[in-house]
């Protein structure tokens, strides 16, 4: 069939100028207001941006390793009644597979659920009533920053995206795991003062020992004073191997006090088995693993099916023709969730610069053209 005897809208129809395959990032600069900007290949975050859950799409078998978080992950009642640990949770997966997103929508549900828990004080402290505590999207502009949930401390190491920033390097070697696990002590520990209500009377003379078990400890203390949890977000320090990451891991559930939890991302093939091995026989250890792997075949028709229905979106979103959607490219071209979302971006991408009313299939096969040579130059190299 030629291209223009696809279906798609009518040939009369408004080409459109909204591309829905990217993703609303938030910059802030000390001093001038939040901006968002529209970016491909970026992580959601739907505790940091209203609307960001609106763009989830459920591909390969994240549904499920989400399902396992809420089952087995750290339990709110558990945290906010102070009870004797924390929780360590491990996304562990290959680059490109969505990890970081995963992350991100965990500690937002483990959020909304510690939400309803926080005492009256804490929920008016933070600016919300008895009964508007935070559930579901309702309300806000989508697409903008949005703030926190009373009683709640979300505190990202890295930056959006979850890079190291350096985290990993000392003076261009690769930093110790006890070096690593200083450095990010002292990231907590300095993001935490930025609160001045944690700051004032936080005088435990832990938060300055050598002990970094201790220095969380000191943490755990002042945080169940103040009926708070904090949640961490630990990026993926891709040096980590031949048993380093399970010693990191280790690490981070010594850490794990009551009120703590850590969300680890990693990239470590065999983990599943070291951690179990690092583990046995311990009784009942508070940590979760979650588990990436490449998408399937037919994500690509739900991914094209869930992001050009999404509401709200700054445009009218592009329309797909069904000879794309029916016609997918050859699977080597999208094997993971940043494969999948770029190439329907690029597709649309073109649509919009010709000002086209849809994707059809000409551009499908434009750029599997232009992904296949990539991937020739890159096995060249």
């Amino acid at each position: 069939m030629s291209p223009s005897e696809e279906s798609g809208p009518p040939a009369d129809a408004q080409p459109v100028s909204f591309n829905p395959f990217r993703v609303p990032v938030p910059y802030s600069r000390e001093g001038l207001p939040t901006v968002v900007k529209w970016e491909v290949n970026a992580p959601l975050a739907a505790w940091l941006v209203h609307g960001h859950s609106e763009l989830w799409v459920p591909v390969d078998h994240t549904e499920a390793q989400f399902d396992w978080f809420v089952e087995t992950g750290p339990d709110p009642d558990v945290l906010a009644y102070g009870q004797d640990h924390g929780h360590v949770v491990v996304v562990n997966g290959a680059q490109g597979t969505g990890k970081t997103s995963l992350i991100n929508r965990c500690v937002d549900d483990l959020g909304r659920r510690l939400a309803p828990l926080a005492p009256d004080g804490v929920a008016a402290a933070a600016g919300y009533a008895a009964d508007q505590l935070p559930g579901a999207e309702s309300g806000p502009t989508l697409w903008v920053p949005r703030g926190g949930y009373p009683g709640v401390e979300i505190l990202p190491i890295g930056d959006f995206r979850n890079v190291d920033n350096g985290y990993s390097r000392n003076n261009g070697r690769k930093t110790s795991v006890e070096e690593l696990n200083r450095k990010i002590a002292k990231t907590v520990l300095r993001k935490l003062a930025m609160d001045k209500g944690f700051e004032q009377g936080f005088d435990d003379p832990r938060k300055e020992s050598e002990d970094l078990g201790e220095v969380y400890e000191a943490i755990s203390t002042r945080l169940g004073l103040m009926n708070r949890i904090l949640l961490v977000i630990v990026p993926d320090m891709m040096w980590l191997g031949d048993g380093l990451t399970t010693q990191f891991i280790s690490s981070f559930h010594t850490y794990a006090h009551p009120s703590v939890v850590f969300f680890l991302e990693t990239s470590h093939k065999g983990l599943r088995g070291e951690l179990e091995k690092e583990f046995r026989g311990v009784y009942e250890p508070h940590y979760t693993l979650l588990e990436m792997s490449s998408v399937n075949a037919e994500d690509w028709d739900i991914f094209i099916g869930r992001r050009t229905v999404v509401n709200g979106l700054p445009g009218a979103s592009i329309v797909f023709a069904d000879e794309v959607i029916q016609n997918r490219p050859e699977r080597h071209l999208y094997r993971n969730v940043r494969d999948l979302q770029g190439f329907l971006h690029d597709m649309s991408s073109e649509a919009i610069e010709h000002r086209e009313n849809a994707v059809r299939l000409n551009r499908l096969e434009l750029v599997s053209r232009r992904r296949a040579a990539l991937n020739l130059s890159a096995l060249k190299f």
